[in-house]
């Protein structure tokens, strides 16, 4: 992250990213009696961040920013502003929260530093407010 310019990396972050959850299959339990596994998506277009849930099907559930349909299998969960801040040796990734984290299963620091950026690999990291440790989080870029 050295010396890249916010210009840079607001250019290499756009896009459609999928988060890598290092071979566990993540699930939700919180939203009816079944366990919904589902895939986890940032896509930056723009100045924005729109955070989905792809789930295997349709269901009848809704985290966070209220969508209009189920029949897609897609959730957006949170919308956001976002702006890149560089300094000399590290970089941050800053969000403003439109919506979704009304929610009280969806914690969404507004803050994260970049670990790496490049054509297939988002690595980011923050403080996690809710158990006070680090969370990391790594993706790959898909489209």
């Amino acid at each position: 992250m050295i010396l890249k310019s916010e210009k840079k990396m607001k250019e290499d972050i756009q896009g459609t990213w999928q988060r890598n959850f290092q071979g566990r299959n993540p699930f939700f339990t919180s939203c009816g009696a079944d366990t919904l596994y589902y895939s986890e998506y940032w896509i930056f277009d723009g100045d924005n961040l729109y955070t989905t849930f792809q789930y295997g099907g349709v269901v009848n559930c809704d985290r966070g920013t209220r969508d209009s349909t189920y029949v897609d299998g897609i959730d957006t969960a949170v919308v956001s502003k976002f702006k890149i801040d560089t300094r000399i040796l590290d970089a941050f990734l800053k969000f403003q929260i439109i919506s979704g984290t009304n929610d009280s299963v969806i914690t969404f620091p507004d803050k994260w530093e970049f670990v790496t950026l490049d054509n297939d690999v988002l690595y980011l990291a923050t403080d996690e407010p809710v158990s006070n440790s680090v969370l990391q989080l790594e993706f790959y870029k898909i489209k």
